[in-house]
């Protein structure tokens, strides 16, 4: 049986926001630094906007691109942020030769129907389960 023990992990989130007039437009993206341009801002947003939204019309034929281009034309700045997060990742374990993910408090084989906590050991027969206290399994679960 392979075991992976749950980690913390980071990522680095670059985001270009233009704001004014009670308006916000952001754009995120890997590929993005301190000296993106305007052209690069509007490649991405229209990406985004159709993956986001599962549109044939890109971010540019829509009203926001015109508010967002007079925002531009008035004076608005683009500004680039780098923000970390940290977030973990679920330990793994095989099972009947797949790989389950042990992200909740108790965790099932689909194939075996065998039990594992978050520490991936296995855990006693659900026919076990509550036997010092008098509990059912399924109160347990």
């Amino acid at each position: 049986m392979t075991f992976t023990p749950a980690r913390s992990a980071q990522k680095t989130i670059r985001t270009l926001t233009v704001q004014g007039d009670g308006y916000m437009f952001s754009v995120y993206g890997e590929s993005l630094t301190p000296e993106s341009s305007l052209e690069d801002f509007v490649a991405l947003k229209n990406v985004q906007w159709v993956k986001e939204n599962n549109s044939d019309l890109t971010w540019s034929e829509t009203r926001f691109a015109d508010i967002f281009f007079a925002l531009i034309e008035s004076g608005a700045e683009m500004k680039y942020k780098e923000e970390v997060i940290f977030y973990r990742i679920s330990a793994q374990l095989e099972c009947c030769g797949e790989t389950l993910t042990l992200s909740r408090f108790t965790n099932t084989c689909a194939c075996c129907e065998a039990d594992y906590n978050q520490s991936g050991s296995l855990l006693a027969s659900r026919h076990h389960w509550g036997e010092e206290t008098g509990e059912h399994w399924t109160d347990c679960y």
